[in-house]
């Protein structure tokens, strides 16, 4: 439950962002960011499918945020784009297995982005948006608010 809360506050996050400072709707929020969010999965030595998770994109050169344990027992992992776009990695750039957080990467070029916000100016009581792909429900989204603040070492989440 901890990991899916702390991705699910990873891609609250992009919506913060999309929405602070603009008066965008939900919808208009959804287009923008949904094609920067991805269907991870991973996958066995056979290429059988052991997990799946959402992630999103970070940078255009392919680096994607995710869940930790989305990646647990694959040896390879398959990324889905939102326009269809299939890409197979092993690249694991970095994990933090205490908040559940891995970075990796596919081999693409000027791929969409997430706009990501700043946690720092974050109150409860925000409007948020989740822009998620559960059981790879591709994009699907969810609205509320902002319910609290706790702190994990050194940050807050």
């Amino acid at each position: 439950m901890t990991s899916v809360r702390i991705l699910a506050v990873l891609v609250l996050f992009v919506a913060i962002a999309a929405r602070s400072g603009s008066a965008q709707t939900v919808g208009e929020i959804a287009r923008s960011q949904a094609r920067a969010v991805v269907v991870v999965e991973a996958l066995d030595e056979r290429g059988t499918l052991v997990s799946q998770g959402s992630g999103f994109l970070v940078t255009p050169n392919g680096a994607i945020v995710t869940s930790l344990h989305v990646l647990r027992g694959g040896v390879s992992m398959r990324v889905r784009l939102g326009n269809g776009d299939i890409y197979l990695t092993t690249e694991v750039i970095d994990v933090d297995v205490l908040k559940d957080i891995a970075i990796l990467r596919i081999k693409g070029f000027d791929l969409p982005v997430v706009s990501l916000g700043d946690s720092e100016k974050t109150e409860v009581g925000s409007e948020v948006m989740v822009i998620s792909s559960p059981e790879g429900l591709t994009n699907a989204v969810s609205t509320g608010i902002f319910s609290g603040v706790s702190t994990l070492d050194t940050h807050r989440v």
